[in-house]
């Protein structure tokens, strides 16, 4: 009889470590699931982020655009002899939005390079 109870004590003791070890297996991957959740959460933050500089940017761009052909406007109905300093003035402006362009358009690549690299899932580009 005390076989029988060392026997069912063992087999008791064995399936109570197996089962803790299976618990705290369990608990391991809930943590890793998450982790997994949060660090996928804060890339999508971060990936929200960087999109909507990205749009600002674009946004920006679109106004120097509209500048650019609005001053080549103007540039074309001024008459020179009439207003020279306006004319140089008009100029000069539009030598310095065409450089703001060439820089906005440069931070908007960066800013996709930017997005690349973090690695964003469904990325759409516009």
């Amino acid at each position: 009889m005390t076989f029988m109870k060392l026997l069912t004590f063992l087999t008791i003791s064995v399936l109570y470590i197996a089962a803790q070890s299976y618990a705290a297996q369990f608990i391991e991957e809930e943590d890793d699931f998450r982790q997994t959740m949060i660090e996928a959460n804060v890339l999508s933050l971060r990936c929200n982020e960087l999109n909507s500089r990205r749009q600002k940017k674009v946004q920006h761009k679109q106004r120097l655009q509209g500048l650019i052909a609005r001053n080549m406007k103007v540039l074309q109905l001024i008459d020179i002899k009439e207003d020279p300093e306006f004319y140089n003035k008009m100029t000069k402006t539009g030598i310095r939005l065409r450089y703001e362009m060439e820089l906005a358009l440069q931070k908007i690549i960066n800013s996709e390079e930017d997005l690349v690299r973090t690695g964003c899932p469904n990325l759409l580009l516009q």
